[in-house]
């Protein structure tokens, strides 16, 4: 006769007796005590038999849990969970958790045994509230609902906790406990309404939090937790950067999925747990699964590759600079520095913090991947000190010459304007090596107006004195910073050359700075947008620019799409502060004939500014 559930989740699992031995040698409690029962009812042992001991480690471990009373749906449904050793250290976690996974590695398994455990036990610990699993879509919340509500009523003893009468599909889904504790199914949506008015003190679960696109629906999730509530999100990545999941994967700090977080570690302080596919033991990861991926994904630099098997973001959809040729430019740079001066407008007070690169930081993958092989992950950049200043006694002067080391040889400078004071106006130093430009400092300033970030970059002009002058993006807002370097009343104006990048000029073959000709011989005109660009991607290409392991450069260069337009070019999407800065230092050098072509860009062309060329088109 076949062994119902309920037969099959009393059996003792194995390990438990491991764990009576541990729990009872960490008391000091002999067997031969248990045994005669002098320990029982003691403060060493507050429990009045084995069997109220070996429930309490049942309770207050969510591994022992599930493997003692969850079963396997497939087959008969009598087999017992049995969890991945990756799977049981993160379930024994506690507190907050981002997992970065692959396709197929366990999320779901996690998140309905861990909120069935917390509803149950109350987090092993008795405590009363309520559960939440959030995701974007009813489609993923529908399989978790099925997954749990067939494991509690496949369970005799855990179908009694729960008050089926009190439970609800509509208008959203919930599972009342008979202690009181509530199980609540929301969909997050665009902007996560159906979430407000919960009160979560036990956990938060949000599924495929990829998917979630808004920052909105995010913090409406994010609310809803009351302290002492553990939130866990997790996701295959996809290859935006711009997602809540997105950034909060760059921001947590890593662990290796096999060791786990160091024991100092606070349950509020979060932890991104990488699940890859190679983590699986056989016959869901072997040498022939890895073959199949390769196959069927068309290799293992591709979007699908990275996403479903390694758990990463991968290259993006219409990607402009591919990681495996950018990766080749990316290096560590002694000399480079960053600069980055806040203006906190309410209290009107300076912060200025420098960071250099890391030395041990290596460069082997896309920003956030880790090769852990045992080793601790370094991060890109080592902080160099922090300051504070009042702004008005501010002198940029001293700021610049305290933190900026002087850079011998040939410079050029690029700048890129913040279009509020949210966004930060990006200053690059390019160090000119022959054909080659080493990017060698970068100072950004965020929440400045534009008559403090003249002065700021006056400054700078004046220590570092680029032989190669200055390029800044003058579409827009861009504009009117250019006027006051330029000015004369504002001081010595800037050897500045300022483009308008939505400007259309004539396109051009980046080999020989010939015009391209359409069929009647007449010049094709392209955005000066896309020709910079293509003049970064050809410098890349060609090996003829190095760039530094700064963070927000590598994601910009891995965030930053494009959507070919009917008339031939491309439209641009993704953040490129960073980049735009590089694009008007290479305009600036192509203008003085230090590149591979020459395009007539300038909107003001300072005089005596010795370029090769000044102008060869009238707008």
């Amino acid at each position: 006769m076949k062994p119902t559930p309920l037969q099959r989740a009393e059996r003792v699992h194995e390990d438990l007796p491991k764990a009576v031995d541990w729990f009872l040698q960490k008391r000091g409690v002999s067997w031969k005590a248990v045994e005669t029962g002098d320990a029982w009812n003691s403060d060493q042992l507050p429990f009045p038999s084995l069997d109220r001991l070996i429930e309490y480690l049942i309770y207050s471990d969510p591994v022992f849990f599930v493997e003692t009373l969850f079963c396997e749906k497939d087959g008969e449904g009598i087999e017992p969970w049995r969890l991945w050793e990756y799977q049981r250290l993160s379930m024994r976690i506690p507190g907050h958790t981002v997992h970065e996974c692959g396709a197929e590695v366990g999320k779901s398994r996690e998140i309905a045994g861990l909120a069935v455990w917390m509803m149950t036990t109350g987090r092993g610990q008795g405590m009363r509230g309520d559960v939440l699993i959030s995701a974007a879509l009813d489609g993923h919340l529908d399989p978790l609902y099925e997954d749990i509500k067939w494991q509690l009523e496949s369970n005799r003893w855990l179908s009694d906790k729960v008050n089926w009468g009190e439970s609800r599909v509509k208008p959203y889904k919930k599972l009342r406990w008979k202690n009181g504790n509530n199980l609540h199914f929301r969909q997050a949506g665009h902007d996560g309404r159906a979430l407000r008015s919960l009160h979560i003190n036990l956990g938060i679960f949000g599924d495929e939090w990829a998917k979630v696109p808004t920052a909105e629906a995010h913090g409406n999730l994010i609310s809803r937790a009351k302290p002492p509530c553990w939130l866990r999100l997790y996701s295959t990545p996809d290859d935006r950067r711009d997602t809540p999941f997105a950034t909060l994967c760059r921001r947590t700090t890593s662990i290796d999925p096999l060791v786990g977080p160091s024991a100092s570690r606070r349950w509020d302080q979060a932890v991104r747990i990488p699940w890859p596919k190679p983590l699986m033991p056989p016959p869901y990861w072997t040498a022939d699964r890895e073959a199949f991926y390769v196959e069927q994904y068309s290799g293992r630099e591709t979007n699908a590759y990275q996403q479903n098997v390694m758990g990463r973001q991968g290259d993006p959809t219409e990607g402009v600079f591919p990681w495996p040729v950018v990766r080749r430019v990316i290096r560590y740079l002694p000399e480079f520095l960053s600069l980055r001066l806040v203006m906190d407008q309410e209290t009107q007070q300076i912060s200025a913090e420098t960071n250099r690169l890391s030395r041990g930081y290596r460069v082997d993958a896309r920003a956030g991947d880790e090769d852990f092989g045992g080793r601790e992950v370094e991060p890109p950049l080592t902080s160099g000190g922090r300051e504070t200043f009042e702004s008005g006694s501010w002198d940029p002067e001293a700021t610049i010459r305290a933190n900026l080391p002087k850079y011998p040889g040939h410079l050029v400078c690029g700048i890129d304007v913040g279009g509020s004071l949210n966004e930060p106006t990006e200053i690059w130093i390019g160090k000119i090596l022959g054909s080659s430009v080493h990017w060698v400092a970068r100072v950004s300033l965020v929440a400045f107006e534009y008559p403090p970030q003249a002065k700021l970059i006056r400054a700078i002009d004046r220590w570092l004195e680029p032989t190669h002058g200055w390029g800044i993006d003058a579409t827009g807002v861009g504009l009117t910073l250019g006027q006051l370097l330029t000015d004369h009343d504002q001081g010595e104006p800037l050897d500045l050359a300022q483009y308008v990048l939505n400007r259309k000029v004539p396109d051009l073959d980046l080999q020989t700075g010939e015009p391209r000709l359409d069929s009647h011989d007449n010049p094709i005109l392209v955005p000066l947008l896309e020709l910079s660009t293509r003049m970064l991607e050809l410098r890349i290409q060609k090996g003829e620019t190095v760039l530094p392991y700064d963070p927000d450069l590598m994601l910009e260069f891995q965030g930053l799409t494009a959507k070919e337009t009917s008339f031939g070019f491309r439209k641009f999407r993704g953040r490129d502060h960073i980049i735009t800065a590089l694009r008007t230092g290479l305009l600036r050098l192509a203008d003085m004939g230090q590149g591979t072509s020459s395009p007539p860009m300038e909107v003001h062309i300072p005089e005596n500014a010795g370029r090769s060329l000044s102008s060869r088109l009238d707008f």
